[in-house]
């Protein structure tokens, strides 16, 4: 300085201090900027995340409205179902009964005229 007196020479292991201060506070500098570029991409994908999850919370709503508009119907698909079977239960037996009353009848009808036959044939053998 300008005081007169010699300037305070610098030893070789204070340059070595400022050296490594200087290089150290590089390392610093450089590794905070890379931190802080991973944590910026986190950042990101994190966001690409949130969007997907909200996309999925979205499609599993609609999912679930369509689950359950396909309950209903399946229920009143199985009330209709059973309606119809109870009217086939009906009708078939309202055929079987239709089938053994015609069965009946031409067992009916056979002797009927099996009778007839037989009379007829007895009145022509005595009237000879």
């Amino acid at each position: 300085m300008l005081t007169g007196k010699p300037a305070p020479q610098k030893s070789s292991s204070d340059l070595l201090d400022v050296s490594m201060a200087s290089a150290t506070s590089r390392y610093i500098e450089e590794q905070q900027a890379t931190q802080q570029l991973i944590m910026e991409q986190q950042d990101q994908q994190l966001e690409m995340v949130s969007g997907s999850i909200r996309v999925l919370k979205h499609m599993s709503g609609r999912v679930g409205e369509e689950l359950d508009e396909q309950g209903i119907m399946l229920d009143a698909f199985v009330h209709e179902m059973d309606h119809t079977q109870s009217r086939m239960d009906g009708v078939l037996r309202k055929m079987a009964k239709v089938s053994h009353m015609t069965s009946d009848r031409r067992q009916w009808c056979a002797i009927v005229v099996l009778l007839g036959v037989l009379l007829l044939v007895l009145i022509l053998l005595f009237s000879l």
